[in-house]
């Protein structure tokens, strides 16, 4: 998900290549390098747009994922040569999203708020798929026992 510069035009200018295919023939949706770089350069307009939204500086944010303020700023900025995945788990953590959000988001894919999970309702989850079926039925018990009534429920 790097961009390529020329080193023949103008400096700073992106050069993208044509689009090429990398699933054969009908193998789900085609990617490309246009593709990525668009993602590229929506992802840190969207880190950008959530930073801003939650009042960080980049400095504050820079300061909650453990990098430094310039990092940041390149990222923003797309001119960001890599993104380790820790950084941006950090990230998205930060800005009160799951990574998959953040990327939907820079692909320009709005989730329903109420259909994503947060991270403890992921662990949970995780948790009860890899419990024996037989321990499954008792925590559904035991959930709706904590929970609101049967009457209150809808």
């Amino acid at each position: 998900m790097t961009a390529r510069r020329s080193r023949s035009g103008a400096a700073g200018k992106r050069t993208v290549k044509p689009p090429t295919p990398t699933e054969p023939n009908g193998g789900g949706a085609l990617r490309s390098a246009k593709d990525e770089t668009r993602v590229e350069f929506n992802l840190g307009e969207v880190v950008r747009q959530l930073r801003e939204s939650r009042g960080l500086s980049q400095d504050a944010l820079a300061q909650q994922v453990h990098a430094s303020q310039a990092n940041v700023s390149k990222i923003e900025t797309n001119r960001a040569k890599n993104y380790p995945s820790g950084l941006l788990h950090r990230l998205a953590e930060a800005l009160g999203v799951q990574l998959y959000e953040l990327f939907a988001l820079a692909q320009g894919v709005h989730l329903e708020r109420e259909q994503a999970l947060t991270q403890a309702e992921a662990r949970v989850l995780e948790g009860f798929r890899n419990l024996p079926l037989d321990h499954q039925k008792t925590a559904i018990a035991v959930i709706e026992t904590l929970g609101p009534p049967r009457s209150m429920r809808r």
